[in-house]
């Protein structure tokens, strides 16, 4: 019988225990990761969560303190200190797996009246159960996704930028950091 994932609340500790994104990438290229991301597109159709959810590489951009916490307004994501958070409508843009919890790690200001997406129990315990099953709980993590366009992203001093791609993102010297799935 499948264990409950639990929900916990953000953990800076957590953030900054995420390894660099320059690390986690060439890990997941190393065990040849993106075959692994045809497995787990399949869990989320059986879920039914691929309209607002997909996968990416946990990764923290830089080290922040325990009253901080990182958020995407627009195209850029900075620091917040808690006060500041709790000034305008923020939800959680993406999760982590760590030690059987899920924490929220990244967070974006988004209109009011939008509320978070749905992390179904039994997605999350299939998911986490897959994730461990073949030890890449710790490299891969649950973020928002809105079938948008594909965004590279650098980070500047405490400033992570995302830009548009331009042309065929497969061509690109980057590598990726998020994938969303399609029926």
């Amino acid at each position: 019988m499948a264990t409950s994932v639990e929900l916990r609340p953000y953990d800076a500790g957590v953030y900054n225990s995420l390894p660099d994104f320059s690390d986690v990438a060439q890990a997941f290229k190393t065990r040849k990761g993106k075959f692994f991301i045809r497995t787990v597109r399949e869990i989320f159709l059986r879920h039914n969560v691929e309209a607002s959810l997909g996968i990416g590489l946990v990764h923290r951009h830089f080290d922040l303190s325990a009253e901080e916490r990182l958020v995407q307004d627009g195209n850029t994501s900075t620091p917040w200190t808690t006060e500041k958070f709790t000034q305008s409508h923020i939800i959680p843009s993406a999760w982590v797996f760590h030690n059987g919890a899920l924490y929220p790690y990244e967070f974006e200001v988004v209109s009011e009246g939008t509320q978070a997406p749905d992390l179904p129990a039994a997605f999350l315990e299939e998911l986490l159960a897959h994730l461990k099953a073949n030890q890449y709980e710790q490299t891969l993590g649950i973020n928002t996704y809105d079938g948008g366009p594909a965004y590279e992203e650098h980070t500047e001093g405490r400033k992570n930028i995302l830009t548009l791609i331009q042309g065929d993102p497969a061509n690109d010297h980057t590598a990726p950091a998020t994938w969303g799935f399609f029926r």
